[in-house]
């Protein structure tokens, strides 16, 4: 299994959700979920920017691609998920991105995230419809709206897909969701689009890659009639979780959590908990 991860730094220096000392959590996030994923099986590759290769030179990724720099040199920190998209164009076909707060604890895990029989693989369907989810997504469908958007896009499509795992074996679908990805960034690079940049960079809380990066997946899939593979059932997310033990530590929650994945990796490699210490 071939396993990619990114590493953008960008937002954690600019206190995304307004949390410091995101940077050390980051470290050790990325350790805990390298060395589970190698520890069960899988090939990891790292695409970082520079700063992310010197922060994380100590952990032994099979590979590590310092390739974030140049073409994220003036994204705006909101779209979080740029590095993914990065590394998604740039990988094989039937590689799997894993968010770093994702832990892949066994190699029953690992298996499951064998996709060839799908289009594509995502870790679940969001369930959108329920009001505490549309309260949630309201603010960041109304700044994409805002700032304008491709017109492929569209940003009320009522399906949502959590992509803390994704993978394509369609090249051509894969290659419209990278293209309209940075199709966007490449239209909000305009300098009469600056002002309203500014303005939403103000609200560290605005995760405009909900709609970006989750939403037109699941447009995308539907208007393809591509198949499929869902991770977790969105029916029974809490079985499948324990089934498969399977772990994403989502949100914010994680940078709550420092001790217990030093603790982790500390089991997992003490070698390398002693340097990271």
């Amino acid at each position: 299994m071939n396993i990619i991860q990114s590493f953008w730094t960008k937002p954690a220096i600019e206190k995304r959700w307004n949390i410091s000392n995101q940077l050390e959590v980051n470290v050790w996030l990325c350790a805990a979920s390298c060395l589970l994923a190698q520890q069960n099986g899988a090939r990891v590759t790292i695409y970082t920017d520079k700063l992310g290769a010197e922060l994380l030179q100590d952990i032994p990724y099979d590979e590590v691609k310092i390739s974030l720099d140049e073409p994220l040199k003036n994204c705006p920190r909101f779209f979080w998920a740029a590095g993914k998209f990065v590394a998604l164009a740039d990988a094989p076909l039937g590689s799997v991105h894993i968010d770093n707060d994702v832990l892949l604890m066994e190699r029953k895990t690992v298996r499951a995230l064998d996709f060839s029989n799908a289009d594509v693989i995502v870790q679940q369907e969001e369930n959108v419809t329920s009001t505490d989810t549309r309260k949630f997504y309201r603010p960041h469908r109304r700044a994409v709206k805002y700032l304008g958007f491709p017109r492929r896009m569209k940003p009320d499509y009522p399906k949502a897909y959590n992509v803390g795992v994704i993978g394509f074996n369609n090249e051509e679908l894969r290659d419209i969701y990278v293209k309209n990805y940075f199709d966007t960034l490449n239209y909000l690079s305009s300098e009469e689009k600056q002002p309203k940049i500014e303005e939403l960079n103000k609200d560290s809380n605005l995760s405009l890659d909900l709609i970006y990066e989750q939403v037109f997946i699941a447009q995308l899939t539907d208007e393809t009639c591509s198949r499929v593979k869902f991770l977790l059932d969105k029916n029974n997310i809490a079985r499948d979780v324990e089934r498969l033990n399977y772990r994403h530590l989502l949100g914010s929650v994680k940078y709550k959590m420092l001790p217990k994945i030093q603790a982790l990796v500390r089991d997992l490699d003490p070698d390398l908990y002693n340097i990271l210490i």
